[in-house]
């Protein structure tokens, strides 16, 4: 903040899974609860620093319902759904509980993505190398008008078998037809917008591989009730696997990202609109098969692109995030 103050906060989160496998598919539900929004509300940033943060009120949630139908190399999955699980997926960089807790690492922040609503998900594996996915879903989450108001993605994932070791590289194009005003035009106020994302991670050696994401989105509109728009994204790092120093259940993992918002945005007021700059450094030591703990540092330049009220210095976080599974 301007005064230099600190915060320290905490949150939790927990998972409940349901699994049933049927003739031809699997039925699938995740309950969810937990409290606390972290450090998350006492900073303002285009990417904050804790995707798991849960501050629900220990209320129990659905977040997803669905059932997958098995077509040979093609898959249906409808219900509720998330979109992140199908789409912009990083085999380095897209799970919170074990992997980057920023949220720009977990997913690029120039996507539109809703949350989890009705949808459907087809998936389609040709041969081993190439996979395909392609969803549709309630743009804003409402289950009302489910057609008037959609976001599209589909993305087209390539593993190449570089260096005989895995890796995937995926281009992806999305859609999203709820309510936005132009920028040079307040009077329209109902038009779409669209992006693009490339994406790819790959394994150097059997211990070490390195990722990166790319994000374009339309530049020339903003969401209706937000007040600013981005217009590139991208990150890169690298992860690297405990088994170097004979802890071979251990990874530590380092990112660098920056966000750029859009040219309209910034000449729409007196705004800096600068690049935001983001970092984390975490290492995810198993403490036993069940328990992990990691702890994880975060740093942000230019928050909010230096248009921050609450400060704009830079921001440095530190926490520790402790995983059960059983």
């Amino acid at each position: 903040s301007q005064n230099g103050e600190d915060s320290g906060d905490a949150s939790y989160s927990m998972e409940l899974e349901f699994s049933k496998e049927l003739d031809s598919g699997l039925a699938y539900m995740l309950l969810e609860t937990g409290d606390g929004a972290g450090v998350e509300d006492e900073l303002k940033t285009f990417s904050n620093v804790n995707y798991d943060a849960d501050d629900s009120d220990n209320q129990i949630q659905v977040t997803e319902l669905w059932y997958d139908h098995n077509m040979g190399p093609a898959s249906l999955t409808f219900g509720k759904i998330d979109a992140s699980n199908y789409i912009d997926t990083n085999n380095y960089a897209n799970d919170e509980t074990t992997r980057f807790l920023g949220r720009m690492f977990r997913n690029s922040p120039t996507i539109e993505f809703p949350g989890n609503a009705a949808g459907a998900r087809l998936n389609w594996n040709p041969n081993a190398r190439w996979n395909m996915e392609a969803l549709v879903m309630d743009g804003d989450s409402d289950w009302e008008d489910l057609l008037d108001q959609t976001f599209t993605g589909a993305q087209a994932g390539l593993s190449p078998n570089l260096f005989d070791r895995d890796g995937q590289y995926r281009v992806l194009g999305w859609l999203s037809n709820r309510d936005h005003t132009k920028w040079n035009d307040a009077t329209n106020t109902n038009e779409t917008a669209y992006g693009f994302r490339f994406s790819a991670d790959q394994a150097l050696t059997d211990r070490f591989g390195i990722f990166a994401r790319y994000a374009w989105q339309d530049p020339d509109v903003f969401l209706n009730g937000e007040d600013f728009s981005l217009e590139h994204s991208y990150s890169i790092g690298a992860q690297l696997n405990g088994a170097v120093w004979n802890r071979a259940d251990d990874v530590i993992g380092l990112a660098f990202g920056q966000i750029i918002p859009s040219d309209h945005y910034k000449n729409s007021g007196a705004f800096n609109a600068k690049t935001e700059s983001h970092l984390e450094l975490y290492y995810n030591y198993a403490l036993n098969e069940n328990v992990h703990i990691s702890p994880d540092v975060h740093i942000i330049w230019n928050p909010y692109g230096g248009d921050a009220t609450n400060g704009d210095n830079t921001i440095l976080v530190g926490g520790i995030r402790s995983q059960v599974n059983f």
